[in-house]
C-alpha cells in the first residue's frame, strides 16, 4: 500500500480505487468461496436453498451487467457499489440470519 503513495511525479487520484478495488475483490472471493462450500452444504442437507439461489441469481445479474458495461466501454466504478449491496445482502440473510425468537429455557424433569 506504500508504495501506491509513494509515487513521486504522478498523480495518486487513482490509488484510492486501486485499493477499493483490491478490498473488493478479497472480500468477494472469500464471499463467492463461502458461498460455494454453503450451496454445496445445502445440496446434502437441503436447508436455505431459497436464499441461496436468490444469492447465485444476483451474482449472475451482477457480472452479466458487469461484463455489458465492460463491452460498451461505460464507467465501471458506478457499477462496483452494487457488488457490495449483494455482500450485505448475503451477510445477514445467510451469513448472519436474524433470529426472531429463541427458546432459551431448560426444561428439567
Amino acid at each position: 500500500m506504500t508504495v501506491l503513495f509513494l509515487e513521486a511525479n504522478m498523480s495518486n487520484d487513482g490509488d484510492w480505487y486501486l485499493l477499493i478495488g483490491l478490498l473488493q475483490f478479497f472480500v468477494g472471493l472469500a464471499q463467492i468461496i463461502g458461498a460455494i462450500f454453503r450451496t454445496i452444504v445445502s445440496l446434502f442437507d437441503k436447508t436455505d436453498r431459497q436464499k441461496l439461489g436468490i444469492y447465485w441469481a444476483m451474482v449472475l445479474v451482477y457480472f452479466s451487467i458487469w461484463e455489458l458495461f465492460l463491452y460498451n466501454h461505460w464507467n465501471i466504478v458506478i457499477w462496483i457499489p452494487f457488488a457490495w449491496l449483494i455482500a450485505i445482502w448475503y451477510c445477514m440473510k445467510i451469513v448472519f440470519p436474524r433470529v426472531d425468537s429463541v427458546n432459551t429455557s431448560i426444561d428439567i424433569k
